[in-house]
């Protein structure tokens, strides 16, 4: 003899502790899958650095994969991070004004790791360029004078990025004349020194023909040494390369930039 029918009530007790029980196991499968796939990414890290080891700003960073671009990323004061990555191989292009693209091959990154990493930009030179070229224009006055022009490095609006202008008020001195004493070369004293225009030129006037060193210094800039301009009498040596100047993070690692001219090829 069957027994009583469970009533209609105890039926939907049953079906709605069963759904409550499917729905928390639901949300305990989410959770669970949703640790499990943090667990499974990486970031990475690093900074964009000159050939001296200072910052720089604006570098347009391109994070590429197995299957091409990832991610891009402006790397503002020469900082970035990519977060949330897929264990894997990948390479980062930096591009800055001013300098060669540069591209970092090979970066491992690990899961649950950051890794980190440096892109060492270089300055972007012609090849095999021996430095600042001059030339000599005759001039009225029986003194000589040194001539030029000067830009900055200046950050601009996101979208554009960092840009090279004219700098003005920048500080212009000249050294020597280079003397040959019986130790070797020695310099002279501060023999001239002005400031640049509006349109970044400048024109220094020297009373004594023969080797000279420029530099030209701006606060916030690091500094930029010409050496070895010849000056011969009534002639305006003319340095045709623009002088640039290039932003300087932190006055302890504002080491002046030779790099223009001692880098004889790239």
């Amino acid at each position: 003899m069957p027994g009583p029918r469970p009533s209609t009530r105890a039926c939907l007790a049953i079906h709605f502790a069963w759904s409550m029980s499917l729905s928390r196991a639901c949300v305990v499968c989410a959770v669970l899958l949703a640790a499990a796939q943090a667990q499974e990414v990486g970031s990475l890290a690093g900074t964009v650095v000159d050939p001296l080891g200072a910052g720089v700003w604006g570098a347009d960073l391109r994070l590429r994969g197995i299957n091409g671009e990832v991610a891009w990323i402006e790397g503002g004061k020469g900082e970035f991070r990519f977060p949330n990555l897929r264990p894997g191989e990948y390479s980062i292009e930096a591009r800055v004004p001013g300098f060669a693209t540069t591209t970092v091959e090979a970066i491992k990154v690990a899961r649950d790791t950051e890794t980190t990493v440096k892109v060492v930009m270089k300055l972007d030179l012609p090849n095999c360029d021996q430095g600042p070229r001059t030339k000599q224009d005759p001039i009225e006055s029986a003194s000589s004078e040194i001539a030029g022009t000067v830009e900055v490095l200046r950050p601009r609006p996101v979208e554009n990025g960092l840009g090279w202008e004219p700098a003005e008020n920048v500080l212009i001195a000249a050294t020597g004349p280079m003397l040959l004493t019986e130790t070797g070369p020695k310099s002279g004293g501060l023999a001239a020194s002005t400031r640049t225009d509006k349109e970044g030129h400048f024109k220094l006037a020297i009373q004594e023909p023969g080797r000279y060193t420029i530099t030209a210094h701006r606060d916030g800039y690091t500094d930029f040494i010409a050496e070895d301009i010849v000056v011969r009498k009534g002639q305006r040596t003319v340095i045709e390369r623009t002088i640039p100047l290039n932003l300087c993070p932190a006055a302890d690692r504002c080491a002046p930039n030779r790099e223009f001219l001692t880098v004889p090829c790239m």
